[in-house]
C-alpha cells in the first residue's frame, strides 16, 4: 500500500488556493453579511434584532440553496446519475 505523503496533499486540487485568498474570501463574506444586517436596521427600524437576524438567515439559506441547485443540476453532473460502485 502506498502511504499518503504531505506533498501530494499540498499539491491536490483541494488546496490550490493560497491561504491569503481564502482569508480574503472569509473577510469579504463577513463584511457583506454584516452590511446586509446593518442595512436592515435602516430599512426596518421598528423590528427587533432577532427579527433582522432571521431575515439575514433566511436570505443566506435561499442563496445557498440556489447556488447548490445551480452547481448540482445546471453546471455539473449530478451525483444522483452516477452508477454506484
Amino acid at each position: 500500500m502506498d502511504m499518503l505523503n504531505t506533498s501530494s496533499v499540498l499539491n491536490s486540487e483541494l488546496n490550490n488556493e493560497p491561504a491569503v485568498q481564502v482569508l480574503q474570501h472569509i473577510i469579504l463574506s463577513i463584511i457583506v453579511w454584516t452590511s446586509f444586517y446593518k442595512s436592515q436596521e435602516l430599512i426596518l427600524p421598528t423590528k427587533s434584532a432577532e427579527f433582522r437576524c432571521r431575515i439575514v438567515s433566511l436570505w443566506h439559506g435561499v442563496i445557498v440553496t440556489v447556488l447548490a441547485y445551480y452547481s448540482q443540476f445546471v453546471e455539473g453532473p449530478s451525483i444522483f446519475y452516477i452508477e454506484p460502485g
